[in-house]
C-alpha cells in the first residue's frame, strides 16, 4: 500500500513555552513533536526566530537545534540589526505561508488571527489545518476531533491530501494512551 505523507509544519516558539509549562522554554517539547509526527512517517519542518537562539542556553537545546538545523528540518526565519536596532521578520508570516504553499498542517498554539486578517487567501490553511497541541509533562496529547464535534476525527484530519490512503498505519492515536 503507498503511503500518504504530510509535511507537518511547527511555529516553535509557543510548543517549548507549553511544555515548559510557560515558565520556561523547553525544546524537549519541539523533539516530543517532531519525533511522534516523524514516525508516523511525516516530513516535519520547524521555523524559529533566527534570535530565538539565545533561549537554548544549555548544551541539550543547542545540541537539539543543531542536528535539526542541519538535517533540514529547522528553518530559522530572519533577522538583522539596522543602526543598533533588532528587526525580526514576523515568523508567523512564514509558517502559514510555507504550509499554504505545500499543502501543510501547522502544529501550534498560536491561532494566527492577525495573519488571517492581512491574508485571506491563508485563511483556509489557519481554518482548517491547524493543530492544536497540548501536553501533560512529557506526554503530547492531539485533540482527537481538531476541527470541533463535527469535523473530520484526528486520523482523517491528518490524511494528505484529505481522503488519501491511510497515513498511520499500526500507530495508535495520541489520545488512545489515556
Amino acid at each position: 500500500m503507498s503511503r500518504s505523507y504530510l509535511l507537518s509544519v511547527y511555529r516553535c516558539q509557543l510548543i517549548p513555552f507549553s511544555h515548559g509549562r510557560n515558565k520556561v522554554c523547553s525544546f524537549r517539547g519541539i523533539k516530543i513533536v517532531l519525533d511522534y509526527f516523524k514516525n508516523l512517517g511525516h516530513r516535519c519542518t520547524v521555523f524559529i526566530p533566527s534570535t530565538f537562539i539565545n533561549r537554548a542556553r544549555t548544551q541539550e537545546n543547542e545540541k537539539l537545534l543543531e542536528d535539526l538545523y542541519q538535517t533540514g528540518e529547522l528553518a530559522y526565519t530572519p533577522s538583522r540589526y539596522i543602526r543598533g536596532r533588532l528587526v525580526t521578520s514576523y515568523d508567523d508570516r512564514y509558517v502559514v505561508m510555507y504550509a499554504t504553499r505545500v499543502g501543510g498542517v501547522i502544529i501550534s498554539r498560536d491561532l494566527y488571527r492577525d495573519v488571517a486578517q492581512e491574508r485571506p487567501d491563508w485563511g483556509d490553511t489557519i481554518d482548517n489545518r491547524l493543530l492544536i497541541p497540548t501536553f501533560v509533562g512529557d506526554q503530547l496529547l492531539l485533540p482527537p476531533d481538531p476541527l470541533g464535534r463535527d469535523g473530520p476525527g484526528l486520523l482523517e484530519f491528518l490524511r494528505f491530501p484529505p481522503g488519501s490512503c491511510q497515513l498511520l498505519g499500526d500507530q495508535p492515536a495520541p489520545w488512545a494512551q489515556l
